[in-house]
């Protein structure tokens, strides 16, 4: 399975969003100023969360299915799944069967560097249309 990873930018920025943050919380606490204090700390938690988040890769491809992170959730589709893929103003949309239902995924390509995008692109593709024309 090849993976891709975000740019790492916005990692950066998350984590030194988080670490100001958090240092504005402690300065807080030495204030005696405790109820502001925990609430910035928990606000540098998050930044730091985020700053891990990005820091994953994005996308996952194998000769079988896709993953997808999205923060908090992990979505696995079998390519077999695939009914369709469009690109729309930067977004990757995929058309899947889950069950019984038709689902869209909306996926943000400008997260993903210029090259990884477009090897992403042209390697689902092919996955894609190899399982066409197996069927």
């Amino acid at each position: 399975m090849k993976y891709f990873k975000r740019k790492a930018i916005m990692s950066i920025v998350f984590l030194f969003c988080g670490v100001m943050v958090l240092f504005s919380g402690l300065l807080r606490l030495t204030l005696h100023n405790y109820f502001s204090a925990i609430f910035q700390i928990l606000v540098a938690l998050v930044f730091l969360f985020d700053a891990y988040v990005y820091n994953r890769p994005y996308l996952g491809l194998g000769e079988e299915k896709l993953v997808v992170n999205n923060g908090r959730s992990k979505l696995e589709i079998l390519l077999i799944d695939v009914i369709s893929i469009s690109e729309k103003n930067k977004r990757l949309i995929i058309t899947f069967r889950q069950g019984s239902a038709t689902m869209n995924l909306k996926l943000v390509l400008s997260q993903l560097r210029k090259n990884d995008k477009e090897q992403f692109i042209n390697d689902l593709k092919s996955k894609l249309e190899a399982k066409f024309c197996e069927q």
